[in-house]
This record gives structure tokens, sequence and C-alpha cells, in this order.
């Protein structure tokens, strides 16, 4: 397929609001773009194994320096005067949730690492939220 640069008024509506005149190798590189990135979801690309050996020791330290984060910064809102009383009731609530979900998965006889993930995931949470409230 040959595009031509085409008069600022007869653009054609793939190419509206760029700039610059459209050649035969614009095309092609899009095509190769595309058919590399079909390449890619095809034949390379494979899942992560959730049954690693390692899964519950990472999620354990994760968990952990997550906490102390999460800790650390509400010590300090706590110390400083600042916290909210919705600070307040997020710390309750989010437990008495992640308590929830992690009996959940503990019932239906799931693996160490799903009943932790409730916890894991809640504190990193925090701590990303908690990072950037500064």
């Amino acid at each position: 397929m040959r595009v031509r640069a085409t008069r600022p008024g007869n653009t054609p509506a793939r190419f509206a609001g760029t700039t610059g005149p459209r050649t035969f190798h614009d095309g092609i590189w899009r095509r190769s773009l595309a058919a590399h990135r079909a390449m890619l979801m095809s034949h390379g690309m494979k899942k992560r194994n959730r049954s690693s050996p390692f899964d519950l020791p990472i999620m354990i330290a994760r968990l952990t320096a997550a906490s102390w984060e999460t800790v650390f910064h509400r010590s300090l809102m706590m110390a400083m005067g600042t916290c909210s009383a919705l600070e307040y009731q997020r710390m309750a609530t989010e437990k008495a949730a992640a308590a929830h979900g992690a009996m959940q998965a503990l019932m239906t006889g799931a693996s160490p690492a799903a009943v932790l993930a409730p916890y894991a995931t809640r504190a990193r949470a925090n701590a990303r939220r908690l990072r950037r409230k500064g």
C-alpha cells in the first residue's frame, strides 16, 4: 500500500492530527511492529509459575516491609497530631476485611500464600498510599 503526502485539508482519517508527509516506509514500519507484537504474544510469553517454593517467603518479606512502613507512617501521623478520624477507622476496617478474606481462603483449603494474600495486598496498598501522602 502506497500512501502519498496529501494537502492539509485532504488528510485521510487515519492520519488526522499528525504532521509531516506519509511515505511507504511508515506503513512498513507499522506493519512490522504489529507483526512483531503478534509473534511475541503467540510464542515466547509464558505465565509466571504460581507454585514456586519461594512464593511464601517472598510474600512474607514483602508483607513485613510494607507493615513496618505503614506502622512508621501512621505512628508519625499520630505523634504529629495529623492522623484523621478516617485513618483510625481505616485501620480497624482493613484488618477486619483482611481477616475475613484470609479465613475464607483457609476454609477452602487454599495454600498458605493465598491465606496471607489479603493481608499482603492491603499492607502494600497502605504503604503506597501513605508514602504518597507524605
